[in-house]
């Protein structure tokens, strides 16, 4: 399926509602406050990821492959197969290890009282891991997100505020 085609489905979707949203693509999950896929480059290279490694380019297909320039919506997707592959490429890297699954992925989530020793209360949730950045643990999220699609032989979507 084209781009035109997939945004036209999506858009067609988020009209009939976040009900329709769900049922037809499956839960959202947060991956990083509004990161881009280049977010993971630094990581990556830490990693000792070579610049060639296919990882690198379905990273891309995923926050990148619609060309406008877009703060809100869908960024990029990957299809069936290329969601298998960057599962099976991520699960061979030295990320957070944890149950595959959405609920051990919320596990992470912290809540922060950012104004802490202020007299005041901001609480804001933040994702850590004891052991690994945070940069570490997204990019586990993007794995974790992969390896579930792939079992149900779907592809994934990234977006800013879908659904």
């Amino acid at each position: 399926m084209g781009a035109d085609a997939c945004l036209f489905v999506f858009d067609a979707l988020e009209c009939a509602g976040e009900g329709e949203l769900s049922r037809n693509l499956g839960p959202r999950q947060f991956l990083g406050r509004s990161v881009d896929c280049y977010f993971y480059w630094e990581t990556l290279d830490e990693l000792g990821v070579s610049p060639a490694d296919p990882i690198r380019e379905l990273l891309e297909r995923l926050g990148r492959r619609r060309t406008e320039d877009l703060e809100e919506g869908i960024h990029g997707w990957l299809g069936p197969e290329e969601t298998r592959e960057l599962g099976e490429r991520l699960f061979a890297l030295d990320l957070p290890d944890y149950e595959c699954s959405f609920a051990a992925m919320q596990g992470f989530r912290q809540v922060r009282d950012l104004a802490e020793g202020t007299g005041r209360e901001f609480l804001w949730p933040a994702y850590e891991h004891p052991e690994y950045s945070f940069e570490r643990l997204s990019l586990s999220y993007v794995r974790t997100v992969c390896q579930l699609a792939a079992r149900e032989g779907k592809g994934v979507l990234w977006g800013n505020g879908v659904g």
